[in-house]
């Protein structure tokens, strides 16, 4: 499995994960411009927790503290320095 995360200045926020297995595509959005849009497709990955896609304020559907959930829960520890150190 790949993952793109991205979080833009303006309230963004994008993840998707590409299984390989499966050759499927998730993606989970929520975006505002002149309002908040929520998105998603693909198949539901065991660390989500879908109960967030029923927040009735969109903006809670996706944000930073549930990006960052999912993160740990794949112990990607993006916030750590070990993570950016190399074994090269």
């Amino acid at each position: 499995m790949t993952s793109n995360i991205l979080s833009l200045r303006t309230p963004s926020y994008l993840t998707s994960w590409f299984l390989f297995i499966q050759k499927e595509q998730r993606i989970i959005y929520t975006h505002v411009e002149s309002k908040w849009e929520f998105f998603q497709t693909g198949p539901i990955q065991g660390f989500e927790n879908i109960e967030y896609y029923d927040a009735k304020r969109i903006k809670d559907r996706l944000n930073n503290g549930i990006i960052n959930e999912y993160l740990k829960k794949l112990k990607k520890e993006i916030w750590s320095d070990e993570f950016y150190k190399s074994n090269k």
